[in-house]
């Protein structure tokens, strides 16, 4: 090992405790990498990895490839909602759910694994009506019981638990 060391550039160790240390960080940077996005997602504090995450994910792996009809998603930070929306945009919207964080609870639907799709359900704690939805631009008409993603098999599978992971991470931080 000492002779690795010596040539991937650590020519100026000479005692064994520092070997012993150079190692360890070697070891603890080889398991980092080596850990699934998954658990660095569920484990994770930074509300903007999670937020590009689910972003990204309603981006890629729903819907439609048009983007007028295609649900997207926004993160507010300020206020800690994330906002689901059909449209061009989270002001030009044909249709948009704006969520806080901190009332909701996540549900998935895995029963019908041999179909196209599975559930996830995002809802009031409690069944409390606190999604505000909002239609072709009129601010918050109503309030919504749930908001359901349809999670199609098509769409890789690792990037949806990914997704999950990452709503479920970001409520709970709320």
């Amino acid at each position: 090992m000492h002779s690795f060391l010596k040539a991937i550039g650590f020519s100026q160790i000479s005692k064994r405790e520092e070997m012993k240390k150079i190692i360890g960080i070697l070891c603890f940077l080889l398991f980092q990498s080596c850990s699934s996005k998954k658990s660095i997602i569920e484990k994770s504090n930074d509300r903007l990895l999670l937020a590009k995450t689910i972003e990204n994910y309603m981006l890629n792996c729903t819907d439609s490839n048009d983007l007028k009809v295609h649900t997207k998603a926004k993160y507010n930070l300020e206020n800690s909602t994330i906002t689901f929306y059909i449209g061009n945009s989270i002001s030009d919207y044909d249709q948009k759910w704006n969520i806080p964080l901190r009332d909701i609870e996540i549900e998935v639907d895995n029963k019908n694994s041999k179909t196209l799709l599975r559930e996830l359900k995002i809802k009031g704690i409690d069944n409390k009506s606190v999604i505000k939805y909002s239609e072709n631009g009129i601010e918050e008409t109503e309030n919504s019981d749930y908001f359901v993603i349809y999670l199609y098999n098509w769409c890789d599978k690792n990037e949806q638990n990914n997704f999950i992971a990452a709503l479920k991470r970001i409520t709970e931080l709320n």
